[in-house]
């Protein structure tokens, strides 16, 4: 009756960091089935019907939903009022049918808007930093009632043990992360962007700004080692994915790319602060001299244009630190990195928990994803260095075993001279031959994007000058939406307000669906550039490189 003949299912690996698309077809009797190879129970998210769903392996599962009770405006933007009941095996069906019901009513946590209510009214706060550990105590507090409290609130519920130990690491660790993620929103204050009409951006510096001093606000870390960190629940958790990631990129467990930068612009504001000392750089102006440590302590991005007086020497002086700044850049050892990511779990007060060996495993997996056949040999000696450190901290068996396979298939990837053979959905590259058809020959920059996203609209218009100098150009521009998740009549009157040129390529849920599986897109904007006979070249790529399309099109 929805038309629907599509279930995707995102499927996420996390001691690997990868994201995988299953698409089931649907019958005409409303069934689907999807075979997948499940190592521990998972929240998994299913396009249709919308909702997130728990699984474990060998668990039989059914949906129940009321057509006459779905929503179809809000089905549109997939939610929808009436929530589907579970039946089937008993721990899977209790998780996905009692989740919501405990997180809202019995552990009572907020909502998003009330979240994003608070954060405006700490931005707006004359002491932002109080409001900030004020807030910090009151979620510490909520998490101590739901571990202490959990036996008593859930006694009711006639659910197995496991059901209730998943239902409280989920809630603290949803509030785990709001701790986490209330630091780094008031690190981002420290500067603003502001996008101009012309789709460039003007950086400025908060004057108002008050750093925190990193280790006095995460002096709560130690005391959820046990329950939190250290749970093996984590991985099964309907907040895995963002526990993980969060806990990487911030102090508590930085990636080893985040370690070298910190570090290396560290030495970038030294080699500044010397250089400024002596002659001719001595006569620069307070304020230049200030923008030169700002640059380098942001890797070297000098803000040339606001710069007016002195511009020779300043020119002079910003190329011979960009020099300097390349022979400086610092590359660890993983032996250095496993010393310095230890040291800082120590600091916070965290042992060497579950969480710290899984963001191990997924550090070494983003090494793997680097192989390439011209540096095979260097690869390799890298990868045995980097497992001979990083195995030692490694007591999880399960976590250890993984470890232990992807080295196996790395190195079976590098000694075997066989091509891996890519498998391939028929429709789905039935769905892209047709997007590209009518621009063969040209370079294609497909933007995957949305009309409720705030970077994938910044994105287009940040790109507008680069596609209007082009446009002459055997390049093109195809900004790719759904008709299910962006409306046509606010798509068009974007596109037009905003002046973006360019495709506006309108696929069906279905097709959506198809491209997700082939590119593996996990969130937009996600961006494929394709080269002139319709292969592609880059997946997944961050930026838009001019060079590189112009490149492209001289092939």
């Amino acid at each position: 009756k929805l038309k629907e003949t599509i279930a995707l299912f995102n499927i996420y690996t996390h001691e690997a960091d990868k994201e995988e698309k299953g698409l089931a077809e649907i019958n005409e009797d409303g069934t689907f089935e999807l075979e997948i190879d499940l190592n521990y129970p998972i929240a998994m998210y299913v396009k249709f019907p919308s909702s997130e769903i728990y699984v474990r392996p060998n668990d039989t599962l059914l949906m129940y939903f009321d057509l006459e009770e779905y929503n179809k405006s809000q089905l549109l933007w997939g939610q929808y009022d009436d929530k589907p009941i579970f039946m089937g095996s008993k721990v899977s069906a209790d998780i996905n049918n009692f989740s919501d019901h405990v997180r809202d009513n019995i552990f009572k946590l907020p909502k998003y808007p009330a979240i994003r209510q608070r954060d405006e009214k700490i931005k707006k706060s004359k002491d932002p930093i109080k409001e900030i550990f004020a807030c910090r105590d009151k979620i510490v507090e909520q998490i101590d009632q739901i571990i202490k409290e959990s036996p008593q609130l859930l006694k009711s519920f006639q659910v197995d043990d496991y059901v209730k130990d998943q239902m409280v690491l989920n809630n603290a660790a949803e509030l785990f992360i709001d701790l986490i993620e209330l630091y780094s929103n008031h690190e981002d204050t420290k500067v603003t962007h502001t996008q101009k009409k012309d789709g460039t951006w003007e950086r400025k510096e908060n004057k108002a700004y008050k750093a925190i001093d990193s280790k006095e606000y995460h002096n709560f870390v130690s005391k959820y080692n046990d329950n939190i960190l250290d749970n093996i629940l984590n991985i099964s958790s309907s907040n895995t994915w963002v526990i993980f990631n969060r806990y990487e990129y911030t102090d508590l467990q930085p990636r080893r790319w985040y370690v070298e930068h910190k570090l290396t612009t560290k030495k970038y504001a030294e080699i500044t602060t010397n250089l400024l000392e002596i002659e001719p750089y001595k006569q620069l102006t307070d304020s230049l001299k200030k923008i030169l440590v700002s640059g380098a302590e942001k890797g070297g991005n000098f803000m040339t244009d606001s710069v007016t007086a002195q511009k020779s020497l300043y020119k002079k002086i910003t190329k011979e630190l960009l020099t300097l700044f390349s022979e400086n850049e610092i590359f660890l050892s993983a032996k250095d990195f496993y010393h310095y990511s230890d040291s800082i779990t120590t600091t916070f007060g965290a042992s060497n928990n579950f969480l710290y060996q899984m963001s191990i495993l997924r550090e070494f997996n983003n090494d793997l994803n680097g192989l390439r056949k011209e540096e095979e040999k260097d690869f390799v000696d890298r990868l045995t260095e980097d497992i001979t450190h990083a195995l030692p901290l490694i007591t999880n068996d399960y976590l250890r075993k993984q470890l232990l396979q992807m080295y196996r298939q790395a190195i079976k990837k590098c000694e075997s001279n066989v091509e891996e053979k890519v498998v391939t959905n028929p429709k789905a590259e039935a769905v892209y031959n047709k997007i590209i058809a009518p621009y063969k020959g040209n370079v294609i920059y497909m933007d995957f994007w949305g009309l409720g996203c705030g970077p994938c609209r910044a994105g287009m218009i940040s790109a507008k000058p680069l596609v209007e100098e082009l446009k002459s150009h055997k390049i093109k521009f195809l900004y790719v939406s759904s008709i299910a998740d962006s409306p046509e009549a606010g798509t068009n009157k974007f596109l037009k307000d905003k002046n973006i040129k360019g495709e506006n390529i309108r696929v069906t849920s279905d097709e959506w669906s198809y491209l997700a599986q082939k590119f593996g897109i996990s969130g937009i904007p996600h961006c494929v550039l394709i080269d002139k006979d319709g292969k592609v070249v880059e997946n997944k790529t961050h930026h838009l490189d001019k060079k590189k399309l112009l490149e492209l099109e001289k092939k």
